[in-house]
C-alpha cells in the first residue's frame, strides 16, 4: 500500500502531548514558533514524507544525533547530458571503493545489456567506453527473443554476479503477456553470462493489475542476510503500470505479496494517473527509498519518490514529482534531449550526494543522462545520516496527511524528550541550510 502526504502549513504548536494555538503560546508557557519554521513549504525546505511514528525505526536519540537520512529532492542535471548517446534503465552498483558500474539496456542494431564505469567523485566522466552488449536477446521464438533490458546486478556471497533482467518475446501486442523477468549469472566478473535454465523466474498472472506484463525490477537482500525482496512493474492489458512486491529465500523462486500492488497509480495526481513504473529501491540507513517514473495520459514522463519502513507501505514525497521534463513549455519546448521524458531512474548514494542516471526522450533513444543531489544540510561526506541535525525540524499529528490539526514545526535539537509514539511525524530541513 502507499500513502500520499503532501506538505501543508499549520499554526499549532506542540508541548510533548498537548496542542495549543500559536496565538496562545505565551499563556501556554512556551516560546512562539521559530521564525524559520513559519516559512516551511515544499519550496523553502526539504520535507520528508509523514511517517507512522509508532513503527518508525529510529530512536529520538538517533534522530538528534543526525542519523535520519533525509533525502534530497532538488536534482541538478549535468550540463553535458546525455553522458551516453543511447540506453535505458541504467542501474548503478558499487563495484569497488572508487568505481561505480552503471549497467543499462540498449535497443537498435546491437541490442542487449551494456555497462560503463565512473568514479563516485567524477560521475559525469566515463572511464573508457561503453562495454557490450554482454547479454543479448535469445532465439526469435524464446522468452527473451525480442528484448533483454533493465538489468539489476547483485554480487552474491560466493562471488558470482547475478543479473535480473526484463525479457520480452516477439509479438504484436506490446502488453499482451509478452514480458517476464529472467536471471543470468556470471563467474568472471560480468564478462560473460549464462542464462538461468529455469527462466523466466516471474511471469504474468491472472490478477488484473499484472495480467499484461511484468518486469523492470529492483532487488535487495534482506538486512538479516537470509532472503530477498523484489519490487517490480506490473501492467494490465490497458497499459496501467503499478509496482508490486515479491519475496524469495534463494532469489530465484518468488512469492508475490498478498497486498499487491504496493505502489498503485493515483488518479488524483496529475503525474501519477497512468503509471508508477520501473522502481529503483535502495536501503539508506533504516529506510527504504524508491524512485520511479510516472506519467499522465499523454506519456510525458516524470520521476517520483517514496519511502518505506517495511517495503510494503510506501509514503510518497510531498515534493513529487522530483524531476520533470526539461523544456516542457517555453521557446525550447520539445527541443532538448529530455524535453518529453525523464524516466527509468537509477539512483545510488555516494557519501553526501545521491547520483541518478536516467533516460530521456524516446524511451532511451535519446540517451542516458546524469543528475546529482546534495544531502540536505550536509557538506561533503556524511555517510552516517541525513545532514546537519541542528537544522532539522519536526511536527506531529493524528491524521495521515498534515493539516491544520498538526503541531507547528519545532527544532529537533530543542526537544530533549521524545514525542509520544502515536500518530504521524514529519521532518524538514530549511533550504537555506542545504
Amino acid at each position: 500500500m502507499i500513502r500520499n502526504n503532501p506538505g501543508a502549513m499549520v499554526i499549532a504548536c506542540l508541548i510533548p502531548s498537548l496542542l495549543c494555538r500559536s496565538a496562545e503560546a505565551q499563556s501556554c508557557g512556551i516560546a512562539a514558533e521559530p521564525a524559520a519554521a513559519a516559512k516551511i513549504t515544499t519550496e523553502t525546505a526539504t520535507l520528508t514524507p509523514a511517517y507512522g511514528w509508532e513503527e518508525f525505526p529510529l530512536s529520538w536519540r538517533d534522530i538528534r544525533a543526525g542519523k535520519l537520512p533525509v533525502t534530497p529532492v532538488r536534482w541538478e542535471r549535468f550540463a553535458g547530458n546525455p553522458v551516453v548517446p543511447s540506453g535505458m534503465n541504467a542501474r548503478p552498483m558499487r563495484w569497488d571503493g572508487d568505481t561505480i558500474r552503471v549497467w543499462h539496456g540498449r535497443r537498435g542494431k546491437e541490442p542487449g545489456i551494456c555497462w560503463f564505469d565512473v568514479s563516485p567523485d567524477e560521475p559525469q566522466q566515463l572511464r573508457g567506453s561503453v562495454v557490450g552488449p554482454v547479454l543479448s536477446p535469445g532465439p526469435a521464438d524464446s522468452y527473451d527473443g525480442d528484448w533483454t533490458i533493465s538489468p539489476e546486478v547483485i554480487r552474491l556471497k560466493d562471488g558470482r554476479l547475478r543479473m535480473y533482467y526484463s525479457a520480452k518475446k516477439k509479438g504484436a501486442s506490446f502488453f499482451g503477456q509478452l514480458w517476464s523477468l529472467a536471471v543470468a549469472h556470471s563467474e568472471d566478473d560480468g564478462q560473460t553470462w549464462q542464462k538461468h535454465a529455469d527462466n523466466p523466474v516471474l511471469q504474468v498472472t491472472t490478477d488484473k493489475w499484472e495480467s499484461g506484463a511484468v518486469g523492470f525490477c529492483s532487488v535487495l537482500r534482506n538486512s538479516t542476510g537470509d532472503g530477498w525482496r523484489m519490487w517490480y512493474l506490473g501492467t494490465d492489458e490497458h497499459a496501467i503500470k503499478q509496482v508490486g512486491l515479491a519475496t524469495s529465500a534463494d532469489g530465484l523462486t518468488w512469492k508475490r505479496f498478498a497486498g499487491n500492488p504496493v505502489v498503485p497509480v493515483n488518479p488524483q495526481l496529475r503525474w501519477e494517473k497512468g503509471a508508477i513504473a520501473v522502481p529503483r529501491v535502495i536501503q539508506d540507513g533504516p529506510l527504504l527509498k524508491m524512485w520511479y517514473c510516472c506519467y499522465e495520459n499523454n506519456n510525458t514522463y516524470a520521476i517520483g519518490f517514496a519511502e518505506s519502513i517495511d517495503g510494503e507501505t510506501w509514503y510518497r514525497s510531498p515534493h513529487n514529482p522530483v524531476m520533470v521534463p526539461e523544456g516542457e513549455t517555453g521557446p525550447d519546448a520539445g527541443k532538448t534531449w529530455n524535453s518529453r521524458m525523464v524516466a527509468y531512474p537509477g539512483v545510488i548514494r555516494a557519501g553526501g550526494k545521491y547520483l541518478m542516471w536516467y533516460s530521456g526522450n524516446g524511451y532511451g533513444n535519446a540517451g542516458v543522462g546524469l543528475a546529482t543531489a546534495q544531502v540536505p544540510g550536509s557538506e561533503g561526506e556524511n555517510a552516517a545520516g541525513g545532514g546537519n541535525a541542528s537544522q532539522l525540524l519536526y511536527r506531529t499529528g493524528a491524521t495521515v496527511q498534515p493539516d491544520e490539526s498538526w503541531s507547528s514545526w519545532q527544532p529537533v535539537a530543542n526537544a530533549t524528550t521524545e514525542p509520544a509514539r502515536s500518530g504521524w511525524i514529519q521532518f524538514a530541513v530549511p533550504s537555506g541550510d542545504e
